[in-house]
């Protein structure tokens, strides 16, 4: 959840590069290994000092807010019942 906390109150995001970090966040966050120092720092840096990174980031987490919305979810499962149903 902090991920599309993030996401939905305009911040950009670093985060980890493993589990489902990258599934969550998509296009949204600056994926850095957690287990690496140099690729925290170099992550953390590089929000801070490219703005146009940054910004891109921010926008982009607008837009992946989207797919985590109620709305959409009760879709994919309507999909998802939609696709079992027909398919037998």
């Amino acid at each position: 959840m902090p991920i599309l906390e993030a996401n939905a109150t305009g911040r950009a995001v670093v985060t980890s590069n493993v589990m489902s970090m990258p599934e969550v966040a998509g296009d949204a966050a600056c994926l850095v290994n957690p287990y690496e120092i140099d690729s925290i720092r170099d992550g953390i840096l590089r929000v801070i000092y490219d703005h146009n990174y940054r910004n891109m980031l921010v926008e982009n987490g607008r837009k992946n807010i989207e797919r985590f919305k109620p709305s959409m979810i009760a879709m994919q499962y309507v999909d998802l019942y939609n696709h079992l149903a027909y398919k037998s």
